[in-house]
């Protein structure tokens, strides 16, 4: 269980949000939504132990999380992936550094590349990919490792339309069963609607609050086309507006 327990961000002396908490268990997704600048990067930064708060914790299984915590795994959208490396290498490098016998690694891999329906890649250079072949071949390296907390900074939006949606459904498939907290920056509305079985809409202020909505739904592409999806998404949308209101 991720808990985020009275947390305050500040840059200098500028408080970005304050008195921010949740509780996510394994096998939940939150989206995070908002304008540019209100905090959703800065939140994720803290989330990984990149940033400490001021005030408040962030604990996972009851211990601190922490820099280089290694039950994190964060994705972000320009991919890292090592261009001489080959898919297999890239996704492997994790379980490399942390000493994991050959064999054991090539079996992972292997699993996680099938898992995403990137296998036959297997051999290439990610100069050889596209950027929804590159970009699975990053959420394999980070699920190769068995992250607890998967922390992913608008990973998409570099891709076009029907790219994005069959990576969202290839990562809603991986999560399926999981034991991992998901949290999901993203700048699309639809796209936190979809992913988020809770969706955490920052509204801008001076500091940033935060509107928690439950988004329970069977995470599965078919949600995409229901009348209830387009209703949450008004939901999210009407929320959004209001803040932008003059």
């Amino acid at each position: 269980m991720l808990e985020v327990s009275r947390c305050r961000a500040a840059y200098g002396g500028l408080t970005v949000f304050d008195e921010i908490s949740f509780r996510l268990d394994y096998g939940r997704t939150a989206a995070v939504v908002g304008p540019s600048g209100c905090g959703k990067s800065t939140l994720l930064a803290l989330l990984a132990g990149i940033k400490s708060p001021r005030a408040g914790q962030v604990v996972l299984d009851g211990a601190d999380v922490i820099r280089g915590d290694r039950r994190v795994g964060l994705i972000l959208q320009h991919y890292g992936l090592f261009p001489w490396m080959t898919v297999s290498q890239n996704v492997a490098l994790g379980l490399r550094l942390r000493g994991m016998p050959p064999a054991q690694r090539r079996t992972i891999v292997y699993r996680e590349l099938q898992r995403l329906e990137i296998e036959e890649y297997a051999g290439r250079y990610p100069g050889e990919l596209s950027g929804g072949q590159q970009q699975r071949v990053a959420i394999a390296r980070t699920f190769a490792v068995g992250p607890q907390l998967l922390l992913m900074d608008e990973p998409f939006s570099a891709l076009d339309a029907l790219t994005r949606e069959r990576i969202q459904d290839a990562l809603v498939r991986r999560l399926a069963g999981g034991r991992v907290v998901t949290i999901f920056v993203t700048h699309s509305i639809e796209e936190a609607v979809f992913l988020g079985t809770s969706v955490m809409v920052f509204e801008p202020g001076a500091p940033a609050r935060i509107r928690i909505l439950e988004n329970e739904h069977r995470l599965e592409p078919s949600f995409r086309m229901s009348a209830l999806y387009g209703e949450r998404c008004r939901s999210v949308r009407s929320i959004l507006e209001a803040s932008h209101a003059p």
